[in-house]
């Protein structure tokens, strides 16, 4: 965003933008993978269906909160920082694991017609499904990639805005490197395709998760205190036993 300056030389900042979240897997597939890029995530509430498991699979951080829609938004949200106390709920679903047997949307619907020619042609129809799987996400731009007019597209993952200054060697936090969106896609494709020694080996995998930026603004001051004050601290503390030790063994010769 283009914060100050001139229109020869504007001043440019990167800044958070509140509803391109980045989520955080739960499932027992996804929860080893690191941050997954969302664009106008929407909340899934789930109701009570008999033979039916939800499992949460993405989830948003421990800093979140939902707004009612429509709402109007602007970008000069981005140039005061969000109030904490609004963003107090944790773990919002934004993409579930449905298992079990699902009704048919046509089980109240089907005229009778229809259904004397599906048995007649040996293949009558069925209100419920056999067993299987439902993955549900609630934001498409999951499996979006961007594109940038000098490259074209760009892997999934990639945030276009920061892409070209990441590759320069700029650093900016969470948002300059690659979400793992690809790496999600592919999870749920196995976990649909029920290959289960595919996923117990990706479950063995542990990713680094980037530290809470919340929590390092919040002590920064003391952190950087700490660091500053402690080694000065220990160079005394070993300089004085040192010249006390000098003049022990010097002060009895």
């Amino acid at each position: 965003m283009v914060v100050g300056g001139s229109p020869e030389n504007p001043q440019l900042e990167y800044l958070r933008w509140n509803y391109f979240p980045l989520a955080n897997g739960a499932g027992p597939f996804s929860k080893n993978l690191g941050y997954i890029s969302t664009r106008f995530a929407n909340s899934i509430d789930t109701i009570a269906v008999a033979g039916i498991e939800k499992t949460p699979i993405l989830v948003s951080s421990n800093n979140a909160r939902t707004i009612a829609t429509p709402a109007l938004i602007s970008f000069n949200e981005n140039r005061d920082v969000p109030e904490d106390a609004k963003f107090n709920r944790a773990n919002i679903p934004i993409g579930m694991m449905l298992e079990g047997q699902f009704s048919s949307l046509y089980a109240n619907r089907l005229p009778s017609s229809w259904r004397d020619s599906l048995q007649q042609a040996g293949k009558p129809f069925q209100n419920r499904s056999v067993s299987n799987r439902m993955i549900v996400v609630a934001d498409g731009d999951l499996v979006l990639n961007d594109g940038i007019q000098q490259i074209g597209p760009l892997p999934m993952g990639w945030n276009k805005y920061t892409y070209l200054a990441y590759q320069e060697g700029q650093s900016g936090g969470q948002y300059f490197i690659p979400a793992a969106n690809r790496d999600f896609l592919k999870m749920t494709v196995e976990q649909l395709a029920g290959d289960p020694d595919i996923m117990n080996t990706r479950n063995k995998e542990i990713v680094l998760r980037l530290l809470d930026a919340q929590q390092i603004e919040a002590g920064r001051t003391r952190w950087q205190a700490l660091n500053l004050v402690l080694p000065l601290l220990v160079l005394a503390v070993f300089g004085a036993v040192y010249q006390w030790l000098r003049k022990k063994r010097y002060g009895a010769a």
